[in-house]
């Protein structure tokens, strides 16, 4: 068996746990902030072009919504199993990423 085979099987078994409710997920609730721009012409919008995500994102717990992480990349690591609970206190009252943190 390949690796990436077992590794998705144990994950199935045995998915990460949110710490505030403590649900086995196998997925986040995203959210992030997107620059959008169209022209306008009275009568509508049209044109539209979207430019990526320029603002903060968030990763939410999809059974109880609690936010969990603020950076993909740990998101990833978490539901990969690699961290096995995100480290909360790393993230001030609203939840962005402290500057001095590892």
């Amino acid at each position: 068996m390949e690796l990436e085979v077992e590794e998705e099987i144990a994950k199935a078994l045995h998915p990460p746990r949110c710490p505030k409710c403590g649900e086995g997920i196998d997925c986040l609730d995203y959210t992030g902030l997107e620059a959008v721009g169209a022209t306008y012409t009275l009568t509508e919008f049209i044109n539209w072009d979207m430019e990526g995500v320029v603002g903060s994102e968030e990763f939410n717990c999809p059974e109880c919504n609690s936010l969990l992480f603020k950076d993909e990349v740990d998101a990833r690591k978490f539901l990969m199993g690699l961290d096995e609970e995100p480290v909360l206190e790393d993230y001030g009252e609203r939840g962005s990423r402290r500057e001095n943190s590892i």
